[in-house]
């Protein structure tokens, strides 16, 4: 079945702590960013696209090409071998994710991981917290890129790096650092050609296979309080946030069959997660390691690959689980601070 995580789902952007002294201003980098946002709804193309993922043992790439048209993605996979055939559908606000294989197709509504590149998630509260800056141009699958980087501007650590076409404004490549600066992912059209057009059926989806229903989302609300109020249950809310993170939406959803409130909280670029449940929602931490650990006075594990950590907990009857691409103990600080209220 695809892993549709972040890196699978879009060209991601990302970071490097070397970069030369910029040489444009920083509004026209920021200027720059908005019309990579809108790229997408502005051009169709066909083209093939390797994404890396970089652990400290080694490196899974997956490869896949791509046809899109404004609003309409269909993405064929082609590497590794477990997912070879296995296809994608973006169309609007549905997913559909074509397991050849186990001959299903998953049904997913209002997917936020499908929702584009990173930077499309709130532009104006990433340039508040991120110093947007250019670095020397470069060529991506023979197209001539600006190449913007982004730095923190409470830590001063670059956060990102993307390289965009001069003339369509895509993002072309993208990288992308953890917390402690080391690079864990990479996205790249390998090569890429723009059309006017590509025929309709490009992106029907397969027949004569049953459609399963994936995880139920409602749409995000950027009133997370509005959430909380219709809970069904207390939720608390953490009291300490890393700089520059603040509430940006919250819904409520089925996680594994369980009514799950969640509440999203960002600083533009990373995201910090946290689920809220009345019963156990069964946290999968495969492959990251899970210790235990205390959030506050209850027991708790904690799970960490490269670039996510996780953390789960229960209290009072509350089954808490935090996500977020942060340092663990800026993780186990935020959960220690759900669990005091």
């Amino acid at each position: 079945m695809l892993n549709r995580n972040h890196a699978a789902v879009a060209l991601l952007v990302a970071a490097s702590f070397l970069f030369t002294t910029p040489v444009f201003a920083d509004d026209d980098a920021a200027s720059l960013l908005r019309a990579a946002v809108g790229a997408p709804n502005q051009q169709t193309y066909v083209g093939e696209v390797q994404i890396v993922d970089i652990g400290t043992a080694h490196a899974d790439a997956s490869v896949y090409r791509v046809e899109h048209r404004p609003h309409q993605t269909r993405r064929w996979y082609l590497a590794p071998r477990n997912l070879f055939g296995d296809s994608l559908y973006l169309l609007g606000d549905s997913t559909y994710a074509v397991d050849v294989k186990a001959r299903r197709i998953i049904v997913t509504k209002n997917d936020a991981r499908e929702d584009g590149v990173a930077l499309a998630g709130n532009l104006n509260l990433l340039l508040t917290n991120y110093r947007a800056f250019f670095a020397p141009d470069a060529s991506v699958a023979g197209r001539q890129s600006r190449v913007i980087v982004l730095a923190n501007k409470y830590t001063g650590q670059t956060a990102m790096r993307v390289w965009i076409d001069k003339q369509t404004h895509l993002v072309l490549e993208s990288e992308r650092y953890n917390s402690s600066g080391a690079l864990y992912e990479q996205s790249r059209f390998e090569s890429i050609r723009y059309v006017t057009s590509l025929p309709a059926q490009t992106f029907d989806t397969p027949t004569g296979m049953p459609r399963v229903k994936g995880t139920s989302h409602n749409r995000p609300s950027n009133d997370p309080k509005s959430i909380i109020a219709h809970a069904g249950f207390p939720v608390s809310e953490p009291s300490y946030l890393p700089d520059g993170f603040v509430p940006v939406a919250g819904d409520i959803s089925s996680l594994h069959g369980v009514r799950t409130i969640h509440l999203l909280y960002s600083d533009g670029l990373r995201s910090i997660s946290l689920f809220e449940a009345r019963q156990d929602f069964h946290v999968v931490m495969t492959g990251l390691h899970p210790h235990d650990v205390h959030v506050g006075a209850s027991a708790g594990q904690l799970g960490s690959s490269d670039s996510t950590s996780i953390l789960a907990w229960e209290r009072h009857g509350i089954h808490y689980e935090l996500v977020g691409a942060i340092a663990r103990h800026e993780l186990l600080k935020i959960g220690a601070s759900v669990s005091t209220r």
